[in-house]
């Protein structure tokens, strides 16, 4: 009997160790959700943009973006992607791409950290061909912005939770640009003016734009917390912020990276001039 019971115990530890390595190869470490909204004439393709909504949602979700990054069942990283289909035709698509960042807090909550918009974003698509991110073997412009704006987030993400958090990410989204180089894709272009996506990862791993990144940090780890997602200029803790940026106000009046964090974070910024 003692034996029975003995064999239904390790039976019992195995099914739980089963279970619950089975929640960790599905976890996720970003979640994503792709909207594709048709702005032409033709609503005949309505169908293939469905498609194109779940595939792309799903590659970004159950892609292992960094081998050795942890993995939560309830990812705290939220890409939103919402694709302006503009032109259609055969298997090419010229689009306008709304790229947004959140934070979760708790389980409702969320913080935008990062707004984008990539006009135009043009590529190649055919329903049902399967989107797989390959590093070594990049060609698609769909996969590889998708990819470049999946690092982004996390490196984004991952900047709230520590200094400097972000950078392993964001020198994977730089890679992308550089790989991206060799391919005839628009909207890889390395310059240092405008909006670029280059000039965004340029600023993200300078050191003269670090106070950026740390005003980041110190916002969302120590002036937000769950239940206190509302911040005004007053606040102590927003002043301590606002000080690192001051510090080194005469690189970053210009900066691409700061126009961004001013942009979504507009009550924080009356004042900095």
């Amino acid at each position: 009997m003692g034996t029975f019971y003995q064999q239904m115990g390790l039976k019992t530890v195995f099914l739980i160790f089963l279970l619950l390595f089975g929640k960790l190869v599905h976890a996720q470490s970003i979640q994503a959700q792709v909207r594709v909204i048709n702005r032409t004439q033709n609503r005949s393709f309505e169908s293939q943009y469905r498609v194109l909504e779940r595939d792309l949602s799903r590659m970004i979700n159950q892609t292992r973006w960094i081998s050795n990054a942890s993995f939560s069942a309830h990812p705290k990283v939220i890409l939103n992607l919402t694709m302006s289909i503009i032109d259609h035709s055969d298997n090419r698509f010229n689009t306008m791409l709304l790229v947004e960042v959140f934070k979760r807090y708790g389980k409702e909550d969320k913080v935008l950290l990062l707004r984008w918009v990539e006009q135009p974003l043009a590529f190649t698509y055919a329903p049902f061909e399967p989107l797989v991110y390959t590093k070594n073997m990049l060609s698609s412009n769909l996969v590889a912005h998708a990819a470049f704006f999946s690092y982004l987030a996390m490196g984004f993400h991952k900047d709230t939770e520590s200094i400097l958090g972000g950078t392993l990410f964001f020198r994977e989204a730089e890679d992308i640009v550089v790989r991206m180089q060799s391919t005839l894709n628009s909207g890889w272009d390395m310059r240092r003016n405008g909006t670029s996506k280059y000039r965004l990862i340029y600023e993200l791993l300078q050191k003269d734009y670090f106070p950026v990144r740390e005003f980041n940090y110190s916002l969302h780890s120590e002036c937000l917390t769950e239940g206190n997602l509302v911040l005004s200029q007053e606040n102590p803790c927003v002043v301590k912020a606002i000080d690192v940026l001051n510090a080194s106000k005469g690189i970053l009046m210009n900066s691409l990276l700061l126009q961004r964090i001013q942009d979504i974070n507009s009550e924080v910024f009356k004042d900095f001039e």
